[in-house]
């Protein structure tokens, strides 16, 4: 009862977790400070000590998590290029004349300029990508473009080089079908000889393959990893020392620059001669880890080492983090927790015995609702209560992991509702029954009740410039396609020309009172918003995708449509022209046909 009277003014009281802890292990200091005080402290110096080694090895593996998704975006990247269109017409008809058996009418030449468009556009949104190359199997780039400070620019053809024997290229024509060759990262290369100013790189390659299934070339990205690498070394504390190798000990990250790049620029200087003690770890495939204490407290550094296995089809192409602290910094923290300790036992002596048990209680409370809440969420459970109302860090850890968590869901639903939107409209051969599955898929995704696909006249091949370009409806979902329901817009005529003139998303709040209503079997209502989404290929415009709701359309639905749209594009573009194809096919047989 005294002790509940004397916890409520407390619990108004904004009380940080350090003072909790500092109360908490004072009021044990004090209470064995007589019998056990020398034998204590050099226990607890240890632990410090032990703790401060191991926090090495938690900031040496504290890059891996964005450098691997770095890493995967790229693979994704290389492997999307390696599947568009213009790619693997290249390859196709370089076999059959130079025409693309596909479509029967385009060049070589034209689809290198569609895949080089391709290119472009991604270093463009990618800033830490240097160069993409389609390059030959016997080491010809047939394609290059490359980034020139904040210049984008297409090489011409009299400037193509080749590879040569670069150490890459013979084990990324052997990789299988489907799969990233990863290289181990060094000094970007032109001709065989390294270019100066030096640039780490990270190279993504992705083999293509002919209609024999024989090696015909391949596409390669460059990625800026020393950039990548240097931007995690400042996020480190000022006494610790960074250094960062390839599988083969090259330094990729060193403070003295004359150490770097050992296998490019011809010298001996890796980190495993450097510290003879990483040899059996660097050799050894089942250690992926290990921290080095030195003998000389005084003037030895803390090392802690850890292997980056960023390959997972190679396992022996890693990186090498390693941190390295001064042995004096770590035993200099445990001198002043002494001595503090010391002085405030002395003074809390009396309160501490009083005051231990409830404090006690009130901080492992919060602290294992947090970590049941972390556990279940691992476990894949998503409704989760946490302390985030806690006046204390443990509230803020709380308000951080929540935020995390929502954060991790938000990003799982736009992946998950874009792979399963694409997987229903794969296999389409005429833009009708793609529009119609395209709304019957997209419209639920987003929350939308009714939905209008309307396709330029420039892109179905009707008219030729904006000012008789038109905008026709390809299909409906939600309600009847009567006569209440425009079959074409002009452009720049209402919202659907206006999205299409602007080509960005345009979003209404306030509806007209005229615009039809959703209507079901129990009643009908207006909607409360209506969003207007352009679909666009190489900066032309395909199609305004017109979506409406009675609720209201939230950022991460609009951020899904974004991202989608760019995929519709191109999937439409390529069913266009496909049919196109098709007609030509059958205009020549008719001809053939009346000239017999």
């Amino acid at each position: 009862m005294i002790l509940g009277r004397m916890a409520a003014p407390f619990k108004r009281i904004k009380i940080s977790i350090v003072v909790k802890l500092s109360a908490l292990v004072a009021g044990s200091v004090v209470v064995t400070a007589l019998a056990v005080n020398e034998v204590y402290m050099r226990g607890s110096n240890q632990i410090l000590i032990d703790r401060s080694v191991e926090g090495l090895q938690e900031e040496a593996g504290y890059f891996q998590a964005p450098l691997q998704g770095i890493i995967d975006a790229l693979k994704e990247d290389a492997q999307l290029l390696a599947h568009t269109h213009a790619a693997m017409g290249i390859v196709r008809s370089s076999q059959h004349g130079g025409i693309d058996p596909d479509d029967g009418s385009s060049t070589t030449a034209e689809l290198k300029r569609r895949l080089a468009t391709t290119f472009m556009e991604m270093l463009r949104t990618r800033e830490r990508y240097r160069r993409i190359r389609f390059i030959d199997a016997d080491g010809l780039d047939l394609l290059r473009v490359e980034r020139f400070g904040n210049r984008i620019e297409r090489a011409r053809e009299d400037g193509l080089k080749r590879a040569g024997e670069e150490p890459y290229l013979r084990p990324a024509l052997n990789v299988a079908p489907g799969e990233v060759y990863l290289g181990e990262p060094s000094l970007e290369h032109a001709e065989g000889r390294v270019i100066v100013p030096h640039v780490l790189v990270q190279r993504a390659i992705v083999p293509m393959f002919d209609d024999k299934h024989k090696p015909f070339g391949l596409i390669l990205i460059n990625m800026d990893l020393g950039a990548i690498l240097q931007k995690a070394r400042s996020g480190l504390p000022e006494n610790r020392t960074l250094l960062v190798a390839n599988a083969s000990g090259d330094y990729l990250v060193n403070p003295d620059p004359a150490k770097l790049f050992a296998s490019d620029l011809g010298h001996d200087h890796r980190l495993q001669s450097d510290d003879p003690r990483l040899l059996k770890v660097i050799g050894d495939l089942k250690r992926d880890k290990a921290t080095y204490v030195p003998e000389d407290a005084r003037h030895g550094s803390v090392l802690a080492f850890r292997k980056f296995h960023f390959d997972a089809r190679d396992p022996n192409n890693f990186l090498g983090i390693a941190v390295e602290a001064p042995y004096r910094d770590i035993i200099a923290a445990t001198d002043s927790v002494s001595q503090r300790g010391l002085m405030f036992s002395a003074f809390v002596a009396l309160v501490s015995l009083v005051l231990g048990v409830w404090l006690l209680r009130l901080l492992i409370r919060p602290l294992n609702n947090v970590a049941t809440g972390v556990v279940r969420y691992r476990k894949g459970e998503k409704n989760i209560q946490l302390p985030t109302d806690s006046p204390d860090e443990i509230g803020v850890l709380s308000r951080e992991f929540a935020a995390m968590m929502a954060q991790k869901d938000d990003e799982d639903w736009i992946k998950e509702s874009l792979v399963s939107v694409s997987r229903n409209l794969l296999g389409f051969k005429d833009l009708n029954g793609f529009a119609e599955a395209l709304l019957q898929t997209l419209a639920p995704s987003v929350g939308a009740q009714v939905g209008a696909l309307y396709s330029s006249s420039s892109f179905t091949g009707r008219h030729s410039s904006n000012e008789s370009e038109t905008l026709n409806l390809m299909s409906v979902y939600g309600y009847r396609r009567d006569a209440s329901l425009p079959e074409s817009f002009r452009w720049g005529e209402g919202l659907i020309g206006t999205c299409a003139r602007q080509r960005s998303r345009v979003l209404v709040s306030e509806i007209p009172a005229e615009y039809p209503r959703v209507a079901s079997a129990l009643g009908e209502a207006a909607p409360r918003q209506i969003l207007f989404v352009p679909i666009l290929f190489e900066n032309s415009l395909v199609a305004v995708m017109e979506l409406a709701t009675l609720g209201s359309f939230t950022e991460l639905q609009m951020t899904l449509l974004d991202q989608l749209s760019f995929n519709v594009g191109v999937i439409m573009n390529s069913i266009s022209a496909s049919m196109r194809t098709q007609e030509l096919l059958e205009e020549a047989k008719q001809i053939a046909g009346a000239s017999a």
